[in-house]
């Protein structure tokens, strides 16, 4: 009996909210950090900013922000700057994609500012970083 009352709950709810709202609702209150963790890992490139992220995720910036830090123990911001230092790092390193491309793809005003982050991040220019990444790992032929 108690099965059907929690099915017949739900199809009342269902009547009434859209699913994202019921999603919305139900993550807060069950705070699913497993599926949390995943929806980040999953997502973290698709957006650019912090209130982007809570947007897709159907929530307030601010219960992002305190379900994220509960969760990575950091900021979002904090956390998403770390991301795109390691994808930066990771394009410059295992491709040969021009760096003006690199600078596009990761909304840098200019090449000359792209140069700058890296510089401030890696310790050296794109250049330097990938000619150095060339040398501890070359391409092993067979």
């Amino acid at each position: 009996m108690h099965l059907i009352k929690q099915q017949e709950v739900l199809l009342v709810l269902r009547g009434y909210y859209t699913k994202k709202e019921l999603f919305t609702f139900f993550s807060s209150i069950l705070g699913n950090t497993g599926h949390f963790e995943d929806f980040v890992m999953n997502n973290y490139r698709k957006v650019k900013s912090v209130k982007e992220f809570a947007g897709l995720y159907c929530t307030s910036e601010r219960s992002f922000n305190r379900k994220f830090q509960n969760c990575f123990k950091e900021s979002p911001y904090q956390w998403m700057q770390k991301k795109k230092a390691e994808l930066i790092r990771e394009k410059i390193s295992e491709s040969d994609t021009p760096f003006q491309e690199i600078a596009m793809d990761f909304d840098f005003n200019s090449q000359a500012h792209f140069t700058s982050y890296c510089k401030r991040l890696f310790g050296m220019t794109p250049s330097k970083l990938r000619t150095e990444s060339k040398k501890v790992a070359p391409d092993l032929e067979y």
